[in-house]
């Protein structure tokens, strides 16, 4: 209408539009707020926007024009962070990933976020089938970091228990994890509750808490599913497929596989995508469906999923079932 353009009302907008995961509108308020001089948050908008549709190589250049001279703590390992996480899914590049996070590190003073970042690169690690490095690398922060930092970092030290065999450990970390969600001045980060509580149903499936895991995923669905928030959804029900699929429920464990790989490659999760892809060609294989299995594992076969190594013993069942 010709009036002024707020850029921090936009870029508020934009970050409201990308929570609701409607990434084109906050693709399209964020270059308003960006044209607004919308500065730091409105460029973190703009790219973190592209990353998620999987417009990676778009995202990168996004990303490298951020200018963060003079930029907070906060807002230099916000932008490292999403970068990191564009540059290890999305393009494979996980020294250039590793590269962001330390060059951040070095710059940021405040203990929250250098733990945020430290736990950041401890989680590729992990992912790349490196538990015992990862967790030696977030024990100092089991021991002595921030409050965030400990919760946090359970993302990183649960799995990497579980890995070695120590799933009751992991389990432990986890719910000590979730406390600090509970108190008056509880952190307002919801992305890692969820996080967490995710964590929390894949080491109960290990550790035979099947109850447990199908009520806390259950629940985590429905409310994914209502708020639109597609990554989310995908891995609630990865969650409700393991735990079909440990029940012996194989048509149940099919389908939510299936979603769960329509959702990961929604958003642009290329080696989750896979990792599902393989678990309902695994389930149609042991119902005796082996033409759709087959195909199902070819789909799952032409994704190049990188570094990633944690998907690999589900994929090598489910090749030898076919």
């Amino acid at each position: 209408s010709g009036g002024e353009v707020s850029p921090e009302l936009m870029t508020e907008a934009a970050r409201r539009a990308l929570g609701a995961y409607d990434l084109a509108l906050g693709e399209r308020l964020a270059r308003v707020a960006l044209a607004a001089g919308g500065g730091i948050q409105a460029g973190l908008a703009l790219a973190s926007a592209l990353a998620r549709m999987g417009r990676q190589k778009e995202a990168d250049r996004a990303f490298a024009r951020i200018d963060t001279t003079g930029a907070s703590d906060e807002d230099r390992a916000s932008v490292a962070m999403e970068w990191a996480e564009s540059r290890f899914w999305g393009l494979d590049d996980h020294p250039g990933a590793k590269a962001l996070l330390a060059e951040a590190i070095e710059q940021v003073q405040d203990p929250g976020w250098r733990d945020r970042l430290v736990i950041t690169g401890a989680a590729y690690d992990l992912l790349m089938g490196n538990a015992r490095e990862a967790l030696a690398a977030v024990e100092h922060i089991r021991e002595i970091g921030t409050p965030r930092g400990i919760a946090a970092v359970a993302l990183v030290a649960a799995p990497a228990l579980q890995l070695l065999g120590h799933g009751e450990e992991a389990m432990a970390a986890l719910e000590e994890a979730v406390l600090p969600f509970d108190e008056p001045d509880a952190p307002t980060d919801v992305v890692y509750l969820g996080m967490l509580v995710v964590a929390m149903c894949l080491v109960a499936v290990d550790i035979g808490r099947l109850g447990d895991a199908r009520i806390f995923a259950e629940e985590g669905h429905r409310e994914t599913v209502a708020s639109g928030i597609v990554l989310a959804q995908a891995w609630f029900a990865l969650v409700l497929g393991r735990v079909a699929m440990t029940e012996g429920d194989l048509e149940d464990s099919e389908r939510w596989y299936r979603e769960a790989a329509a959702c990961f490659g929604q958003t642009g999760n290329r080696p989750n995508e896979q990792l599902s892809l393989y678990g309902a060609s695994w389930a149609l294989a042991q119902q005796g469906a082996t033409g759709p299995a087959r195909a199902l594992a070819e789909q799952a076969r032409e994704i190049e999923a990188g570094h990633v190594r944690l998907q690999e013993p589900l994929v090598l069942r489910a090749e030898a079932a076919l």
